[in-house]
């Protein structure tokens, strides 16, 4: 089997629009105001990204050990390896760069508040820590995954209604894997369940949609009600507000869904460019999402007297987010063949690759010898063009 038509590719799909929106949620909130209503009413939609990665986060692990024995130590190291490390090196980088002390940078490693985005790896190392709890859950509960699915729906809710009315607690329980527990049983219940949601979804793709703008529009009309009560923007777009879990779970069968529609027109195993477009900015992601906000930091100091300062907050965003993606898509690039790649991106180093040869060239290769005739098997012949 090809490694095209051993991808999932909805999850692939779904990797890519939520590192992108990430991206979004920053450059909106780094380029405008808190109390902007306009920046408020985008970002509202944009956290559906957090919970997003944690569904994503749940089906890679699930998908990959729902049928075979774990061992336990060996895959925590590992992924303390692939996550930890760049965690503790990008939380040291960010604190130089702020120039933090020895005491706050130690405090922002052990929180995950070197910069407003490493929680997420913090998040996910818990995660890992606590991965066989999931699978027992899982395993335990066969035979009534959709009840399993509703109640752990129902203590989401209640955990972001807690929250949302207590904010002083959210910097301390959005660091906590166990506060995202729905989303990581719903990732688990599609890596189980995933032929039964692909069948769910077939030919459905315009009531999802229908559910997507729906969801959307409820958040919004919640949000700007909220503002017109008097809720500073920055409160009434809250990440942990109930009606943003409904429209995050939205949000998720959209972009899942959208994955589906385009696998499927293209008979299953998408090809061409589009395919190729998805394939890297899936592989380059972790590191993209570890770099932007340097970035972005960067072009505000730079940039803020001569270009930024007097701008529109929209068009700081845009000017943001394209220095964020595109910046950060070159610096990954680049760290990805060096020998720091792993701990910068979390990837092994990236090779460059030998140079072809002139087929054309009147230089003949060395034949090889009889005695070891080389003989290729079709499908490797095909995968080699």
């Amino acid at each position: 089997m090809s490694e095209a038509a051993d991808r999932v590719w909805p999850a692939e799909v779904m990797r890519v629009l939520t590192f992108a929106a990430v991206i979004a949620v920053h450059a909106t909130a780094v380029g405008n105001a808190a109390s902007s209503v306009g920046a408020g009413a985008v970002l509202v939609l944009l956290h559906a990204t957090r919970e997003a990665f944690f569904v994503l986060t749940a089906f890679v692990l699930v998908l990959r050990w729902a049928d075979r024995p774990l061992p336990y130590r060996a895959f925590v190291r590992r992924r303390f390896l692939l996550i930890g490390v760049p965690y503790l090196v990008w939380s040291l980088l960010y604190a130089g760069l702020f120039g933090d002390d020895l005491r706050t940078t130690a405090l922002a490693v052990l929180t995950g508040t070197a910069e407003y985005h490493l929680y997420f790896l913090l998040v996910s190392l818990q995660f890992a820590v606590l991965f066989p709890l999931l699978r027992a859950l899982l395993a335990r509960t066969h035979g009534h995954h959709g009840l399993l699915a509703v109640g752990t729906a129902a203590v989401q809710l209640g955990i972001d209604a807690l929250l949302h009315a207590h904010p002083a607690a959210q910097s301390r329980a959005g660091v906590l894997a166990p506060t995202y527990v729905a989303w990581f049983v719903v990732g688990g219940l599609l890596a189980l369940h995933r032929d039964t949601v692909r069948r769910a979804l077939a030919g459905r793709g315009a009531l999802v949609a229908l559910g997507v703008l729906t969801t959307g529009g409820l958040t919004e009309a919640t949000y700007l009600l909220s503002v017109r009560g008097g809720t500073a923007p920055a409160l009434a777009d809250d990440v942990f507000h109930p009606v943003v879990a409904l429209w995050s779970a939205a949000a998720v069968a959209g972009m899942w869904t959208l994955g589906e529609v385009w696998a499927a027109r293209a008979g299953g195993v998408p090809a061409g460019r589009g395919a190729a477009a998805v394939r890297y900015g899936s592989d380059q992601s972790f590191g993209v999402f570890l770099a932007h906000p340097m970035l972005m930091y960067l072009a505000t100091i730079v940039a803020s007297a001569a270009l930024l300062r007097d701008l529109p907050g929209p068009v700081v965003a845009v000017v943001l987010y394209v220095v964020g993606a595109v910046g950060s898509l070159i610096v990954v690039a680049i760290a990805r063949r060096t020998p720091a790649s792993l701990a910068l991106t979390g990837k092994p180093r990236r090779h460059a690759r030998p140079p072809r040869r002139n087929r054309c060239s009147p230089t003949r290769p060395t034949p090889r010898p009889a005695s070891r005739p080389a003989r290729r098997s079709p499908a490797r012949a095909a995968a080699r063009w």
